[in-house]
């Protein structure tokens, strides 16, 4: 049966949030412009707090100057209907920034992160060995404290795997992609699977009753009607391929198939090349993360 209101518990209806940081509330006084939370597959989740600060005739910023919101902080930001908040971002302050407009209002501009920003600072060379994917992504993870690994178990044993010059975040997303898996962060806590397209929708909604804004496009670009990757084995001095056609274990919704979409291109290939030893089973996972 089609839902046509999101099931909303409260009485009043009236949007509330709480920010926390290092623990504490801030203080109540404090005029909150603007919050806003993005949470996006293989990125860092982000919060951006606006809040009114600055006075021309102090000539001063007394929310900007006091301790409270100093860069490497941590910071909660609960959101919820009526009182009943729950956690929505946790991490820290990572920018602080104050801000005169012409019109004369004053701002405090507040950026935050989650803690897995962290891996994203600073290159890094390390040589691994015997080691699988998912072993790979707990190592790369455990560095940091404060962050959790959850991830799926991949089948290969890579005899070696070089990181050069990379960041930890960069090189998990090299090898997420390469084992078609997909990276999502959430308050700490980094899970890295395949997606999961069979499981049941938590929420419904509907246009023209619970859509506020929407927006959803097709790209037939990124479509493609085959997959192929080649390497060369040395020691048999001879080229090896894998290839797909479509995408398994993947269901596909809507009246419009990859099959289809892929027409409006028709590239008969897209082709990749290794430049080094791969072998076949990771040149097929290789394809099927593409695809």
């Amino acid at each position: 049966m089609e839902q046509l209101l999101i099931p909303n518990p409260s009485r009043h209806d009236v949007v509330t949030f709480k920010i926390l940081v290092d623990g504490a509330a801030i203080n109540p006084a404090y005029q909150v412009l603007s919050l806003s939370i993005t949470k996006e597959i293989n990125r860092i989740p982000a919060a951006k707090i606006i809040i009114r600060d600055g006075e021309a005739a102090d000539m001063n910023f007394e929310i900007s100057n006091s301790n409270d919101f100093v860069p490497g902080k941590k910071i909660t930001i609960e959101t919820g209907l009526d009182g009943d908040n729950s956690q929505a971002f946790k991490g820290i302050i990572i920018r602080h920034a104050v801000k005169v407009k012409e019109n004369g209002n004053t701002e405090l501009l507040i950026e935050c992160r989650d803690e897995a920003v962290r891996m994203t600072i600073g290159r890094h060379s390390r040589y691994y060995e015997n080691i699988k994917d998912n072993r790979l992504f707990d190592e790369l993870i455990g560095r940091y404290s404060g962050l959790q690994s959850d991830t799926a178990e991949t089948k290969l044993t890579h005899k070696e795997l070089v990181q050069h010059h990379l960041s930890d975040w960069d090189f998990m997303l090299l090898r997420a992609e390469a084992n078609a898996m997909l990276v999502n962060v959430n308050d700490g806590k980094i899970k890295i699977s395949k997606p999961d397209t069979s499981t049941e929708p938590v929420l419904q909604v509907t246009y023209g009753s619970s859509v506020l804004e929407f927006e959803a496009e097709i790209d037939a670009r990124h479509q493609w009607k085959n997959v192929k990757a080649s390497s060369w084995d040395y020691a048999n001095q001879q080229l090896f391929q894998a290839d797909i056609s479509e995408a398994s274990g993947f269901a596909q919704h809507g009246n419009l198939t990859g099959v289809q979409l892929a027409e409006a291109i028709n590239l008969s290939a897209y082709e990749m090349r290794h430049s080094g030893h791969a072998i076949e089973q990771e040149l097929q996972d290789w394809v099927n993360g593409i695809m």
